[in-house]
């Protein structure tokens, strides 16, 4: 499994807030993490042969995530939002969501 792990940069949501005061929500850098992404499925509109939402599940060795935050990882300009985390076996399990 971890031979298969490769990094990623992971990211939490920050909300900031700019010089005429309005909150304004950013991504700041955690640290690089080891990320293995498989497809996982994928719903589409019966009358479209376009996709419309495609799920991911990432499996990482990294643990400490706070289930109140928002996180993503991401490589190369592809990211995944993480949609739930799951850390209660030897590895961390995330459900993950690409965005374009």
């Amino acid at each position: 499994m971890r031979n298969k792990m490769i990094p990623y940069n992971l990211y939490v949501s920050v909300t900031n807030t700019n010089d005429i005061g309005q909150e304004v929500k950013d991504w700041e850098l955690v640290k690089e993490i080891n990320v293995r992404v498989e497809f996982n499925s994928m719903s589409k509109a019966s009358d479209d042969i376009r996709y419309i939402d495609c799920q991911y599940i990432g499996v990482s060795d990294y643990k400490g995530l706070d289930l109140d935050k928002e996180y993503k990882i991401e490589k190369e300009g592809i990211s995944y939002l993480i949609k739930s985390i799951n850390e209660w076996s030897r590895y961390s399990f995330y459900l993950l969501e690409r965005v374009i």
